[in-house]
């Protein structure tokens, strides 16, 4: 006898339907009160003169509270966050602390086509040295168990995308690599499990294979030149620095793609009139998520779910099999546009005689890429293989450490805990 022969064998058909699952997605604006069904990721924009009032005194707890951590933790969903130090709006404001503004005072009040603001001096040694401090205290606070997936390095720029309206050199512009580095090099430590996205494939985003993040997303001539930036890489011309960006072409494959929709075309734009182009950029640019502008779902509910099918990852599993030589053996497949991106606890369940075994596999889900199959192999024990009744899958959370993934297989859409088997 063929000791290799199969001797139980099942297939699942792939789901064509929207599944809402984590990390990914559309995300709303933490401070909301109501959001779909749907959503799994919330945005968190932080503005440093609401985080340090006071130099050294951190304002935790209305944050949180107005950011809802507790709510988004118990309900298992993950957060985005964006450190802004200069937001332009409708009125001159601060967007740094006072006591720094005082401590330096060298920057730039400006008003023009974004709106009002000040910008400040990003070459300051004052500055960048409280900026550092200030992100180790938000490491220390919110960066170990896992509720911020995500960083979207901001703390330069307006709206902290990395670029002012100033000439280059000038007040208020943006600093040259080694000085911006530094509002770099922080992070990674402060939190060891978010994922880093810069907003322009800068060097040390290559070095480091860090996500990026497209702030007008549906825009087809700026996101045009973004592609090209990541393609080609290039000059700054934000510093006249020459060959500052890096060719990125395939950064999705390892770290995520993000942004929000641009705020240059109207809903209707985005979502019916000039829907093909909108989904073909997010498509293109491997998207896993969208925040906190995102689609309107009253504006076209199938647009909307369209949009999101078209985000992240969708992954399923074509065959399971086991055969005489008690290897258990799954066949991973992705449909999305993206992998999974962490390494989370993959899990098999063998259910005999009224009890369940629980056994963490080695199986790295990050591996999955989107059209390309992996095999799960596990070897079962004798008694595991004569007595088993049920066999199941699940993926857990590290923040909850309860089953969170779904599967896109067809009649199983909500199910966390997947029957692999039965007998």
């Amino acid at each position: 006898m063929n000791q290799s022969k199969i001797i139980l064998e099942k297939t699942f058909s792939k789901s064509e339907k929207t599944i809402a699952n984590p990390l990914m997605g559309f995300a709303p604006q933490a401070s909301d009160q109501v959001v779909s069904d749907d959503i799994e990721l919330v945005y968190i924009d932080l503005y440093w003169s609401e985080l340090e009032p006071k130099e050294g005194q951190f304002n935790w707890q209305d944050i949180e509270k107005e950011e809802q951590f507790e709510r988004w933790r118990s309900e298992g969903k993950h957060a985005i966050l964006r450190f802004v130090s200069d937001y332009p709006t409708n009125k001159d404001h601060l967007d740094i602390p006072q006591w720094l503004y005082d401590k330096t005072k060298d920057g730039r009040h400006y008003k023009n086509d974004y709106g009002k603001g000040y910008s400040p001096n990003y070459k300051n040694p004052i500055l960048v040295a409280a900026f550092q401090k200030a992100v180790a205290a938000m490491g220390q606070r919110w960066g170990r168990d896992g509720f911020i997936a995500y960083i979207e390095l901001g703390g330069l720029g307006h709206w902290g995308e990395w670029h002012t309206s100033f000439e280059p050199n000038s007040t208020g512009s943006m600093p040259k690599e080694a000085i911006r580095n530094r509002y770099v090099s922080p992070w990674s430590t402060a939190f060891p499990t978010a994922k880093l996205l810069m907003r322009r494939p800068f060097k040390i985003a290559a070095e480091q294979g860090m996500g990026l993040f497209n702030d007008v997303t549906g825009d087809e001539d700026e996101t045009d030149t973004w592609f090209q930036w990541i393609k080609e890489g290039g000059n700054y011309e934000q510093t006249g620095e020459k060959a500052a960006l890096s060719a990125m072409p395939t950064y999705w494959k390892t770290a995520p793609s993000g942004g929000e929709l641009t705020s240059a075309k109207s809903m209707y734009e985005l979502m019916v009139a000039d829907f093909a182009t909108t989904k073909r950029l997010l498509r293109q640019a491997h998207t896993t998520f969208l925040g906190p502008k995102i689609a309107d779902k009253s504006v076209s509910s199938s647009a909307y779910d369209k949009l999101l099918k078209n985000m992240g990852y969708r992954l399923w599993l074509s065959k399971v099999q086991i055969n005489h030589q008690r290897n258990l053996s799954l066949t991973w497949e992705n449909d999305g546009v993206a992998p999974f991106y962490w390494k989370w606890p993959v899990m098999i369940y063998i259910t005999s005689n009224g009890k369940t075994e629980a056994i963490k596999t080695h199986f790295d889900l990050t591996q999955v890429q989107p059209g390309i199959s992996k095999q799960l192999s596990l070897k079962l024990s004798s008694k595991q293989f004569q007595e088993w009744q049920k066999i199941s899958l699940a993926v857990l959370d590290p923040m909850t450490n309860k089953p969170a993934l779904r599967f896109a297989i067809k009649g199983h859409e909500e199910d966390k805990i997947l029957t692999l088997l039965s007998r």
